[in-house]
């Protein structure tokens, strides 16, 4: 019994180890970028802006919407009702041993076009 539980942790391991120091280093430090840029965002942009007065604030940072927005942004309005629309600022090796590439940026909710909250977050689109 202690056999199977020793090999899993053993695999666990390296799996996990499998990702370098500089791969974890660089998504820290996007991450890092990611949370300043958000309170900067916060600070200037409050919460019940347009979706336009929030695209404007974005544009003017060479910022877009779209979870691969450095190579396809999405800038089109929400609509009515709760959307939540992601602002890739970064593209990564994922700090994920599973998956290929991951991104980091805003993840912005709106509520009928107006600004909810904001959260500075990580994604992949690659992972099985």
């Amino acid at each position: 019994m202690r056999a199977p539980v020793a090999l899993a942790t053993i695999a666990i391991s390296a799996l996990v180890g499998c990702v370098s120091p500089s791969t974890r280093r660089i998504h820290a430090e996007n991450v890092a970028k990611a949370e300043a840029f958000e309170a900067m965002f916060d600070r200037d942009v409050r919460a019940g802006a347009s979706f336009d007065e929030v695209l404007a604030y974005l544009q003017a940072h060479k910022l877009h919407f779209g979870a691969a927005s450095l190579t396809i942004p999405q800038d089109e309005p929400p609509g009515d009702g709760y959307a939540r629309r992601e602002v890739e600022m970064f593209r990564e090796k994922s700090p994920n041993w599973y998956c290929g590439e991951g991104s980091v940026g805003l993840s912005i909710s709106f509520v009928d076009n107006k600004l909810k909250d904001t959260a500075a977050t990580s994604w992949s689109m690659d992972c099985p």
